[in-house]
């Protein structure tokens, strides 16, 4: 027998709208390769949680399939342009761009970087060599992180004064096809990227030219040197001892942990700052700048 006003009565809890995406939201963010089935909740759940399918897009490279996070290909985004889905296009932050394959797929490039406005990380490994191209870069306003393959820089741009370095507060120069003749005069414009903290290099020759420019270049406050893990015992360059500012580091896989910086994990950039602090704090001795990606018992 139910008894008048007992629990059989009482309604079914209703959570506030703004509470309930608030808790898909963070399910979505803390396991990014479910969100297509927490889509399948209800239509608002889909409309709340797709967009964040779309805040990494990986255009003209391959992606390691283990990478286990949602990652948009150029395929999916030209069919979010023809559909108009600008919701969908707002929502991409991350952007990974390769060498398109074919010279006449390169203005494509140019209708993916104007469709995503509100890309906040952009990653180069090929050339921007394209004037209409780098027009496009500079036209993102969010954009804050960028890398670029420092073989291709002397072929775009003559100047880091270019407006697409206006708003970059992390800049990561990439030596994919080794200089063999290394001119520094260009690099003296680093000085003029306003709001420039933090700068990495991937090559020593690179980085010995171009430290005694950064040294001068008073509001960095992070300097990095990356090599491939099993590379981490190579010479390192005589300043290394005088600005603490510096940290090496043996990296295992670029891809991934450029991946892992969209989802909110740990990336190089953490892990130099962490260093630094605990240099300047005494926790680790002054003389610790060499460290791996793989290895963090030194923060114990």
């Amino acid at each position: 027998m139910e008894v008048p006003g007992g629990e059989n009565d009482l309604p079914a809890p209703i959570l506030p709208q703004e509470l309930e995406r608030a808790i898909f939201e963070l399910a979505a963010y803390s396991c990014p390769p479910n969100i297509p089935i927490f889509m399948l909740t209800a239509w608002r759940v889909k409309h709340w949680l797709e967009p964040l399918l779309y805040r990494v897009a990986c255009i003209y490279a391959i992606p390691d399939e283990d990478h286990r996070f949602p990652v948009v290909s150029a395929d999916v985004l030209l069919r979010a342009i023809a559909n108009k889905r600008s919701c969908l296009l707002h929502a991409v932050e991350y952007f990974f761009l390769g060498d398109p394959p074919t010279s006449s797929e390169s203005s494509i490039v140019d209708d993916f970087l104007s469709a995503c406005p509100r890309i906040t990380h952009l990653f180069s490994s090929g050339s921007l060599v394209i004037h209409s191209t780098l027009e496009a870069v500079a036209s993102l306003h969010c954009l804050h992180r960028l890398t670029l393959d420092s073989t291709k820089i002397s072929q775009s741009l003559t100047s880091f004064a270019h407006p697409l370095f206006r708003n970059v507060t992390h800049l990561e120069l990439l030596d994919i096809d080794s200089i063999t003749d290394i001119d520094n005069s260009q690099y003296a414009s680093l000085a003029l990227v306003p709001n420039l903290t933090h700068i990495s290099f991937n090559y020593t020759p690179l980085f010995c030219e171009v430290y005694p420019l950064l040294a001068n270049i008073a509001q960095l406050q992070c300097i990095v040197l990356l090599s491939m893990l099993f590379r981490r015992q190579q010479s390192m360059p005589d300043p290394r001892p005088l600005d603490d500012r510096f940290v090496h580091i043996g990296q295992t896989d670029f891809f991934i942990e450029w991946l892992n910086s969209a989802h909110g994990r740990r990336d190089y950039w953490g892990i130099a700052e962490a260093l630094i602090s605990a240099r300047r704090s005494g926790r680790v001795p002054p003389s610790l700048y060499s460290v791996s990606d793989v290895d963090m018992s030194w923060r114990a």
